[in-house]
């Protein structure tokens, strides 16, 4: 499937071996992904302005979303990509990861992380829910960070929720 496919009579077909459909209904968003999915890396799975527009009111700072580690970059220096099952990636920054790169989640892991930001662009930026994957000194670093992302992680229910 090449790339000329990402949008067709509203769907999103994402440009992959294995399918993963979005229908963009007036409802909402509607997420097909019962085939496995190729590995998200950056700029690979092209989102256009109306499925985000659709996807995002269903995504909040806290949320709780399961992926799979799909990418980690051999020298521990940006951070890792998640495959979130929805037609963007997800990504954990380096600086959310603990010191000792031998505790990071390897590529096929599977686990929950939380929504740590997420913007105009379509991009969700995650922070491991898994204690054992974050920065070690996480809880005092949490409590001197001032932003909408670190109260909603100090506050968030724990309830775990999936757009769609």
């Amino acid at each position: 499937m090449d790339e000329s496919n990402v949008e067709v009579t509203g769907r999103f077909v994402q440009p992959s071996r294995h399918a993963l459909t979005v229908e963009i209904l007036s409802g909402g968003v509607s997420i097909d992904d019962s085939d496995s999915l190729k590995p998200w890396r950056s700029g690979l799975y092209p989102l256009g302005p109306e499925a985000w527009t659709l996807l995002r009111p269903q995504l909040h700072l806290g949320q709780l979303l399961t992926g799979t580690v799909v990418w980690v970059p051999r020298r521990a220096y940006a951070g890792i990509g998640v495959e979130l099952g929805l037609p963007v990636g997800g990504f954990v920054d380096v600086l959310h990861l603990p010191d000792d790169f031998t505790r990071w989640p390897v590529e096929g892991t599977t686990c929950d992380f939380t929504i740590w930001s997420i913007d105009e662009r379509p991009q969700i930026r995650l922070m491991p829910a898994d204690p054992g994957h974050r920065r070690e000194d996480f809880d005092d670093w949490l409590q001197r960070q001032d932003s909408p992302a670190a109260a909603a992680f100090r506050t968030r229910s724990g309830a775990k929720t999936r757009p769609g």
